[in-house]
């Protein structure tokens, strides 16, 4: 049984990320590309999981999830992850890691930073200079298994989708990727840290200042 992560909860949101080991490539082709969202969508059906956007790059990869219980997000993420290198290896002939390691994950608050979000898991190839990017949940034709959102979408969502990210809002969640500490409002990301038991996530980096007392 997959170890369940510190922080994992079920009927929380998650921000997923992985990357391919040292960054190197883990898709090379449109049949690899394929494969993995095949494999996404067979993962989704043996798993309680709701999965709300994805996109696919050449050497990483964004997940927008819900699992039910916390087990089916390192259940649906083990056996995804280990299912391509099976595929992997086997197609190029190779062995060894593919992947960085664990996935890192993040929990999101479910309001206007969860489209926030969105609009930053939908608009990696933008940043990367990818034009016309098939492999992303925007792009209806391969976007059969995503789910509906769990809040309500502004009337004028589709504009809103064409705005660049702030560089404080990227900032923010970057951080969140980094420390896997909770991306919300300042009250909600303190509550949800204590709930889960990962303020770590959350404190200052480094240890604290050395206070002198004048004798």
């Amino acid at each position: 049984m997959p170890r369940i992560a510190r922080g994992l909860a079920g009927g929380e949101i998650y921000h997923i990320i992985n990357r391919g080991n040292r960054r190197a490539e883990v898709f090379h082709n449109a049949q690899d590309y394929e494969k993995f969202i095949e494999l996404m969508h067979e993962a989704k059906k043996m798993k309680n999981i709701k999965l709300y956007s994805f996109v696919l790059m050449p050497n990483h990869f964004h997940f927008i999830v819900e699992p039910n219980e916390a087990e089916d997000l390192s259940k649906y993420m083990q056996w995804l992850l280990t299912s391509y290198v099976r595929y992997y290896n086997k197609t190029y002939k190779t062995s060894g890691h593919l992947w960085q390691g664990r996935y890192k994950s993040f929990i999101v608050q479910k309001d206007n930073y969860l489209l926030t979000l969105l609009n930053y898991v939908e608009q990696n190839p933008i940043r990367a200079k990818l034009k016309q990017w098939t492999y992303v949940s925007s792009n209806s034709k391969i976007n059969d298994f995503v789910d509906e959102l769990p809040i309500k979408l502004p009337e004028n969502w589709e504009e809103i989708k064409k705005d660049i990210l702030k560089k404080k809002d990227k900032e923010k969640i970057d951080n969140s990727i980094q420390r896997q500490s909770p991306y919300g409002e300042d009250d909600w990301v303190h509550d949800i840290a204590l709930k889960y038991d990962i303020v770590s996530t959350i404190n200052p980096r480094g240890r604290p200042k050395k206070v002198i007392v004048n004798e």
